[in-house]
C-alpha cells in the first residue's frame, strides 16, 4: 500500500515532465528558439509555471532536454554490413522528420547559431558514424585508404545539410529519397563493390526499420516492453 502511495507522485512527476517536452517540442519544431518563451512553452504543456520549474530551470534546459529526446540514434546493431548500420540510422532519421515535431524540433534548436545546444547533431553522430566506419574497415568493407574520421564528418554534414535544404519540406518521402541518394553516392565512394551489393540503400528502407520495430515492441511479451 505504501509503495503505491510512492509510485503516484513518481508517475505524476514522469507525465509532467513529458508534457513539458512535448509541448516545448510542438512550439521548437516550427519556431526559432527566440521565438519561443517559457510562458508559451507552459501554455503548450498546460502545467503552471512552479511545475515547469521543478523540472527545467531554464527555457535553454527545456530545449537541450528535446534535443536529447529528438535524437534517437537508433539501428546501431552490430549487422553486417557495419556501413548498413550508418545508413539505417540516417533512413530512420530521415523518416522521422517530417513526421515526428519532437525531431523536428531537435534538428530545428541543433543547427540554430548562438545556443549552447548548437551542434548536437553532428557531436553526436560524427563519433557514432567514425566508430561504425572503423569496424566496418576491420571486417573488410572500405576501399584502401578511407579515413574514418574525416569520412564521418562528411557523412554527417552532407546530412546535415539536404535536412537544412528540406527543413519546410513537409511531404513524406522527399527527405528520404534525397538522404538515400546521398548514401548511395557515399558508400560507392567507400565501401568495397561486394559490401555495397550486401547493402539496403532503398528510400523506403527508414519506414520499413521504424514499422518493423513498432511490430517488434506491440508484440513483446508484457515487461520486455521498452518505454
Amino acid at each position: 500500500m505504501q509503495a503505491a502511495r510512492q509510485r503516484g507522485p513518481q508517475q505524476r512527476a514522469i507525465e509532467t515532465r513529458a508534457r513539458i517536452l512535448r509541448g516545448a517540442g510542438q512550439l521548437f519544431a516550427d519556431r526559432p528558439y527566440d521565438r519561443v518563451s517559457i510562458r508559451d512553452i507552459q501554455d503548450a504543456a498546460g502545467v503552471k509555471k512552479g511545475a515547469l520549474y521543478h523540472h527545467f530551470p531554464s527555457k535553454a534546459a527545456i530545449a537541450a532536454a528535446v534535443v536529447e529526446h529528438g535524437f534517437v540514434q537508433e539501428a546501431a546493431v552490430g549487422q553486417i554490413p557495419r556501413l548498413q548500420d550508418i545508413v539505417d540510422a540516417g533512413m530512420v532519421l530521415a523518416y522521422r522528420t517530417p513526421r515526428i515535431f519532437e525531431v523536428r524540433a531537435a534538428s530545428r534548436l541543433a543547427t540554430e547559431q548562438d545556443h549552447e545546444f548548437f551542434g548536437a547533431l553532428w557531436r553526436g553522430y560524427i563519433p557514432l558514424v567514425a566508430d561504425l566506419l572503423r569496424q566496418a574497415d576491420e571486417l573488410g568493407e572500405l576501399l584502401p585508404g578511407v579515413s574514418h574520421e574525416e569520412t564521418s564528418r562528411v557523412w554527417v554534414a552532407t546530412f546535415t545539410g539536404l535536412d537544412l535544404m528540406l527543413r519546410n519540406e513537409r511531404t513524406p518521402g522527399v527527405l528520404e529519397k534525397d538522404i538515400a541518394a546521398m548514401f548511395q553516392i557515399l558508400v560507392r565512394g567507400v565501401a568495397t563493390p561486394e559490401t555495397i551489393n550486401r547493402m539496403d540503400i532503398t528510400s523506403d528502407r527508414g519506414e520499413r526499420l521504424v514499422k518493423a520495430a513498432a511490430l517488434e515492441q506491440a508484440e513483446a511479451p508484457e515487461g520486455q516492453q521498452g518505454d
